[in-house]
């Protein structure tokens, strides 16, 4: 019997997992005031070229630079395995 997961759903994983400006996996998570989660770099370089601070997708404005989501890093960490 085969106990891995359906592919349909390893494959909704992966799209969740993805940036929402690079569209390549996330490195170094890191999620906005809003809730939307973008590689940090990304998140950076936008409000470096923007001169904002707002999401690159709701364009909620964010209190400071947020920190890198380290739960979602280490899920994504452990999904490559």
């Amino acid at each position: 019997m085969d106990n891995s997961p359906p592919h349909n759903l390893l494959d909704h994983i992966e799209d969740e997992l993805k940036c929402g400006c690079c569209y390549e996996l996330m490195v170094d998570p890191t999620t906005l005031d809003c809730g939307h989660t973008f590689c940090r770099l990304c998140v950076a370089k936008w409000w470096h070229t923007s001169k904002n601070i707002n999401c690159l997708i709701c364009r909620k404005p964010s209190q400071g630079f947020p920190e890198v989501s380290v739960q979602l890093r280490y899920e994504m960490c452990f999904e490559e395995t």
